[in-house]
């Protein structure tokens, strides 16, 4: 799991990603080599995680959305969803997150509002609605 994290971490920051994003990376693809995913679903996790979680900061969004974004968007991975599917997932989540956040909502809330967004992505639903599922959930 070790090797699978230093990579796409390493890989995230050779592609000009912030260290947030290669932290995401890295923990993407380390927990996918856990879940007895191969190599190679590791590394597609990690690409993933990074790059949703260097959207979420470009687009303004905090830390913790950012690290939010980059989870929904390995597990969208894992659940056999497609790099965009994952990006939406991804997005959706960090939106969610964000939104918890300043809505001054608890953790536990701010996770269930993440898990719900990127749930409603990988289950085929429109960021639209996946931002819905999020609000209600948080």
């Amino acid at each position: 799991a070790g090797e699978a994290a230093g990579k796409a971490a390493q890989k995230a920051l050779d592609a000009g990603l912030s260290t947030e994003a290669a932290d995401a990376a890295g923990k993407a693809a380390g927990d996918a080599i856990i879940a007895g995913r191969t190599p190679e679903e590791a590394a597609a996790a990690g690409d993933a995680a990074g790059k949703a979680a260097q959207k979420a900061r470009d687009d303004g969004l905090s830390p913790d959305a950012a690290d939010a974004a980059g989870e929904a968007a390995g597990e969208a991975i894992f659940a056999g969803k497609t790099a965009e599917e994952a990006a939406a997932a991804g997005e959706a989540a960090g939106k969610a997150a964000q939104k918890a956040l300043d809505d001054g909502l608890s953790p536990d809330a701010v996770d269930a509002a993440v898990e719900s967004a990127g749930d409603a992505i990988i289950a085929g639903k429109t960021p639209e609605e996946a931002a819905a599922a999020g609000e209600a959930a948080g």
